[in-house]
Parts: structure tokens; sequence; C-alpha cells
């Protein structure tokens, strides 16, 4: 339901290239998640679908979970870092 409320939102007040790079980030991404994993599927031996799905979850929420710290930091680093770099009146 929030989903909704946040696109109706948007809809309303972003401008349409916002709009138009959700759509495509979205598609992107699902079509990569989609694809690893069928990937995984195809390429693993016969009955071994339990573990195909586990090793992907695991990377995926590995992928996440060492994106966080990183995309959290670097901003705050670049941000120090100008910071330092400018000349001081």
């Amino acid at each position: 339901m929030l989903g909704i409320l946040g696109l109706t939102v948007c809809l309303l007040i972003c401008p349409p290239a916002v709009i138009a790079a959700m759509v495509l980030f979205g598609a992107g991404f699902g079509a990569g998640r989609n694809s690893t994993q069928t990937l995984m599927y195809q390429r693993a031996p016969a009955g071994a679908t339990g573990t195909v799905s586990a090793m992907w979850n695991v990377a995926y929420d590995a992928g996440w979970a060492s994106a966080a710290p990183v995309s959290g930091v670097s901003p705050r680093t670049a941000a120090t870092r100008s910071r330092s770099a400018s000349p001081q009146h």
C-alpha cells in the first residue's frame, strides 16, 4: 500500500525523466536478478535446485549487505575531502 502511495505522489510531482529513470532502473534490476538466477539453475546438476536457491539468496543478500556501508561511507568521505580541499578564507 505504501508503494502505491509513493508512486502516486511521484506521478503527481516528479518530472517525467525521474519516472523514466525509475522504470529503466527497475526493469534492469529485475532482468539482472532473474537472468542470474536462471543461469545458476541451468548450470547446476539435476536435483540441486534447493542448493542453487540458497546460494543465490546468500550471494544476493551479501551483495546488498556489503554495498550498504560502502554507499553510506562514500558520499561522506567525498564531502569531507571536498571541504578539506577547499581554500579557507
